[in-house]
């Protein structure tokens, strides 16, 4: 009976750290790069558990204009299970590079391959047309503004000793898209002299009634300080555009090696 005991104890304690290994198991893939002459996309540091996948997705934007990835339209596929990215958007300035995490969260995926789709890679001219909106003081003296097809509303305000900014939340509701790049924006001083924003921020592409957050962060000094700041010029940093359809892309992922 004592035998029995201890085969059954040592029998259970084995399936349990193999199902503790099991689950905590990593699986590194091959890294994988895709190029032609609108951009170059290295997918690498592909890290697969049973409890979702992790990869980085960097993009390199060969082109003079916006590049666009929409979340929902990043999936992959493993064991006949399919699962979409819950992120943001992803934007690619002209002639510069961003690195996106994408993570799926699942389940059981111990497998020796599985495919990463990219339902569609679009273009946005940025050349679009340009919304000119009116100056806004600094301080605020409103809440909110509209021009065109946007809407904006201050989301908080500060004034400190070494810099100022100003938080807005933009909605776009036209048809196409909306281009906010708040990187255009300068703050014009009561003496004529012009600051840049200092907040350096991705592109916000909005669709129709999507919104998005920015800052307009401006420095300050003891000759010229915000609270004689005129206002912010705006200058190209509201614009309108189309996205057009370049490229989906199916990317096998297969496993290099694996550890535990």
């Amino acid at each position: 009976m004592r035998y029995l005991i201890l085969l059954i104890f040592s029998f259970a304690t084995v399936t349990y750290y193999s199902q503790k290994s099991y689950s905590t198991s990593k699986f590194v893939f091959k890294d994988t790069t895709i190029e032609n002459e609108h951009y170059k996309i290295d997918v690498s540091k592909i890290l697969v558990k049973d409890n979702g996948v992790k990869l980085n997705l960097k993009i390199f934007n060969k082109t003079s204009h916006y590049l666009v990835i929409k979340a929902h339209e990043i999936s992959f596929s493993c064991k006949s299970k399919t699962f979409v990215h819950k992120g943001r958007n992803i934007v690619i300035n002209p002639n510069e590079e961003e690195i996106e995490v994408i993570y799926f969260k699942a389940s059981n995926l111990q497998s020796k391959s599985f495919l990463l789709s990219i339902d569609n890679i679009y273009k946005a001219s940025a050349e679009g047309q340009i919304i000119r909106v009116p100056t806004f003081n600094l301080p605020p003296t409103k809440n909110e503004f509209a021009i065109g097809n946007f809407s904006c509303t201050v989301l908080k305000s500060e004034t400190k000793l070494k810099n100022s900014s100003v938080k807005f939340k933009c909605q776009y509701n036209g048809d196409d898209i909306g281009i906010i790049n708040s990187n255009k924006c300068i703050a014009v001083m009561a003496n004529g002299e012009e600051k840049p924003n200092m907040k350096k921020q991705r592109v916000l592409v909005l669709e129709r009634n999507q919104s998005g957050i920015f800052l307009a962060t401006f420095s300050n000094n003891a000759t010229s300080n915000l609270e004689k700041t005129t206002a912010i010029n705006w200058n190209e940093t509201f614009r309108l555009s189309k996205l057009v359809p370049l490229d989906s892309l199916k990317i096998e992922i297969v496993k290099k090696s694996s550890k535990k």
